[in-house]
């Protein structure tokens, strides 16, 4: 019984591997298939050309973010934001370390991630005792 699960298990897995793949064919003039060539699919057979904006709400403001996943520059806005209020910005790699650390007093503003590498991380902000967290995914 345990081998046929394993069997099941490892057919599965193989065709949600291929099913990842597109087939291509050429043929020749009388219909003859001459190749067969497995291409793989990119992220742009998945995404989108529209932007995700991250709307969110801290007692009477909202933040807009986007686009996530970025390939590095976010845009954060934030209605409702008073001249005499900082925006304490901090962001943290998936193992706590600090990269960037900064306070914003404007309503819009850009969060630039160009310089790490790929992969997920905490964008934290903080107005006054409120605050809020994102899941940012740089690709």
């Amino acid at each position: 019984m345990r081998n046929k699960l394993l069997l099941w298990l490892l057919l599965l897995v193989g065709v949600v591997a291929y099913g990842q793949n597109k087939v291509e064919f050429t043929y020749d003039t009388s219909g003859n298939r001459l190749s067969r060539q497995i291409v793989p699919l990119n992220k742009s057979a998945f995404l989108s050309d529209t932007i995700a904006i991250s709307e969110e709400k801290m007692g009477e403001k909202t933040f807009k973010l986007y686009p996530n996943p970025t390939y590095g520059v976010l845009t954060m806005s934030i209605s409702h934001l008073n001249d005499d209020e900082t925006i304490k910005i901090w962001v943290a790699d998936m193992n706590g370390r600090t990269i960037m650390n900064e306070v914003q007093n404007t309503s819009n503003f850009k969060i630039d991630l160009t310089a790490q590498p790929k992969g997920f991380y905490i964008l934290t902000a903080t107005i006054g005792k409120e605050r809020k967290e994102w899941k940012i995914i740089k690709e």
